[in-house]
């Protein structure tokens, strides 16, 4: 239900009259525009409310009524949105304050929640602290919180007393209360980029059922040292889609690494730092599940100083190894996806030669499959021939099948051989074995579901080519 600004008293009786016809109402949305209290109020007159979505609330007023919505036993998802405060909203939530019900206390604040299995809000670091330490809901799958105002307080943990940032703090409180997390998105939006301890995004990497996780606007200054640790313990991650800040580069050569270490990614978006890469002499290939990579911009260099096309060309040889299955491809110049091509040239190219390495890839499977579904056509016609020649007791030569025949007795001449002469043994052995060659590997190229098959001509690459007259 959008609301509009002079338009809360209707609202709110729009409201207690769906209240009094709908009580069993499950779904919600009240915004994206000033949102006041009474107005919130009259939400908590749904009690079996499992979605709401609140866009512009001041929250600044009071907890009494997010105490009241917490207290909805099967809300499930829970939209907040906090609108920055104006002077004349600082006026005006004043004003409500001092009609306001009694604060609840901190026990009470503290029971909220018990359903709740998406969270999602947008507000200062005390409105973030206040909602996520009061959830209770064990099930929290979903958590998604971006802070517009960081406060320069700092907070102690009780267990280990030691002093850190709010946004620390906040995310150690999660972190230590929710292992089932499936999708985390962490956001700093508050005008300056906030600092992000490597610790917190190792834990966060190491969530035992985490499919998704996103970090915009924070410095993670230690990262290139802090992902060799991580790599190596998540060997069980389930992990589908990692979003880094581009803040802070990644070196080039960590990214076979976290391939392996999450083989379930199809998403990754990342800075790599290509001044310090060097090619390795050996890249085996994988098989990952990766298809959309973006890149964060990192170019300020002027054309002079761009890496070689060889060079460009290696490292798009290197991600097309290491990814084959690769659909998606960009650069961004920041975490909210703004494209800057002009500044990286180097990616565009790295892109585009990559993008020929797929086109060339896929003209060889398409010749390959021609020869897989020929090679069992081929062994048929030989072993017929054999078949043949076994039923006659002989096989005839002519002066325009010698040449085919000669590729298996090199000594035979024109005539007709039985089947106690050496030639016609000969023959019919040499055929046989040259029919089960393609064959066997046929078998060996064959996946257990018989799709994507890939078979080269066993003779051609020995450089025996079967003529033809």
């Amino acid at each position: 239900m959008p609301t509009d600004v002079g338009h809360s008293s209707l609202i709110m009786s729009f409201l207690y009259n769906i209240a009094e016809v709908s009580p069993d109402l499950e779904n919600l949305i009240l915004g994206p525009f000033e949102l006041p209290q009474q107005l919130l109020d009259s939400c908590v007159k749904f009690k079996q409310l499992q979605r709401l979505e609140l866009r512009g609330v001041l929250f600044s007023t009071t907890d009494t009524i997010l105490g009241d919505i917490g207290s909805l036993e099967h809300l499930k998802e829970f939209i907040l949105e906090e609108r920055k405060e104006s002077p004349v909203d600082f006026a005006v939530s004043q004003a409500e304050a001092a009609v306001a019900p009694p604060m609840r206390n901190a026990s009470t604040m503290s029971n909220l929640f018990p359903s709740l299995k998406t969270l999602q809000i947008v507000g200062t670091s005390d409105l973030i602290e206040k909602v996520v330490s009061g959830v209770t809901s064990p099930d929290l799958c979903e958590l998604s919180i971006t802070f517009t105002t960081i406060t320069s307080n700092m907070r102690i943990m009780r267990r280990k007393k030691e002093k850190m940032e709010s946004t620390v703090f906040i995310l150690k409180n999660v972190i230590e209360r929710w292992a089932s997390l499936i999708s985390v998105a962490v956001i700093a939006d508050a005008g300056k980029t906030a600092f992000l301890p490597n610790d917190i995004l190792r834990d966060l990497l190491l969530q035992p059922e985490l499919k998704r996780l996103e970090i915009n606007r924070f410095d993670i200054s230690s990262i290139a040292s802090a992902l060799p640790e991580v790599v190596g313990e998540a060997y069980c991650s389930q992990l589908e889609t990692l979003l880094l800040p581009v803040t802070n580069s990644v070196p080039l050569s960590r990214l076979r690494p976290m391939a392996m270490a999450w083989p379930n990614l199809t998403s990754l978006r990342c800075k790599f730092d290509l001044a310090s890469w060097v090619h390795p002499t050996m890249v085996d290939p994988i098989s990952h599940k990766l298809e959309s990579l973006t890149v964060a911009s990192d170019d300020q260099s002027s054309p002079v100083q761009q890496p070689q096309g060889s060079r460009l060309l290696k490292v798009a040889a290197y991600i097309d190894r290491l990814f084959p299955d690769l659909t998606e491809m960009e650069v961004v110049a920041d975490d909210f996806g703004r494209q800057l091509y002009q500044h990286e040239p180097k990616w565009v190219q790295v892109f585009d030669m990559l993008r020929l390495l797929q086109t060339v890839r896929a003209h060889d499977r398409q010749r390959f499959r021609a020869s897989y579904l020929t090679a069992a056509a081929a062994a048929e016609q030989l072993y017929d021939s054999v078949m043949v020649w076994k039923q006659q007791g002989s096989l005839t030569v002519t002066g325009i099948s010698l040449p085919l025949f000669q590729q298996f007795f090199s000594s035979i001449t024109p005539g007709t051989f039985g089947s106690p002469t050496v030639a016609y043994q000969t023959i019919l052995s040499s055929v046989e074995a040259f029919s089960d060659e393609f064959i066997a590997v046929k078998a060996k190229c064959t996946p257990a579901d018989a799709k994507g098959v890939d078979v080269p001509n066993p003779h051609q690459e020995k450089g025996n080519f079967l003529k033809l007259p």
